[in-house]
């Protein structure tokens, strides 16, 4: 259990921001935080409970900055191991549309560019969508 509060802490804290106004980080730096102080107490489920929604908040970070660091205009595609990268998922990260059910405008955008322009399950890690904007 210390193992995962550890992983779960290291995380967050190598989830810097990129402006101040992430939200995202702001709210995992308060879960870490909430997450050493239960385990330090000794309420070791608690802390557990922190980390797991300080390291969600830190992923969520990451999303955000990704989209941020290249003004939202495009999205490069990481693996399915380790951040299920979709076009559902893709779609419904809160800086992308924040609704998945936007994916095929996504895909449409794409479309023409992709190994198999007609197999909207086949984007592989590294490619750099064009995030269509209204």
């Amino acid at each position: 259990m210390k193992v995962t509060v550890l992983v779960c802490i290291a995380f967050v804290l190598l989830s810097s921001p990129l402006f101040a106004s992430n939200r995202y980080y702001l709210e995992s730096v308060r879960l870490q935080k909430l997450a050493t102080q239960s385990f330090d107490d000794g309420d070791y489920d608690m802390a557990e409970e922190y980390a797991k929604e300080a390291a969600k908040y830190a992923q969520m970070s990451d999303d955000w900055i990704a989209t941020q660091k290249k003004g939202a205009e495009t999205y490069t595609v990481r693996s399915w191991n380790g951040y299920k990268d979709c076009f559902w998922n893709i779609s419904g990260m809160p800086a992308i549309y924040g609704n998945p059910w936007k994916w095929r405008r996504l895909y449409e955008a794409n479309k023409a560019r992709l190994p198999e322009p007609n197999n909207p399950n086949l984007i592989e890690p590294g490619f750099v969508l064009t995030i269509p904007r209204p």
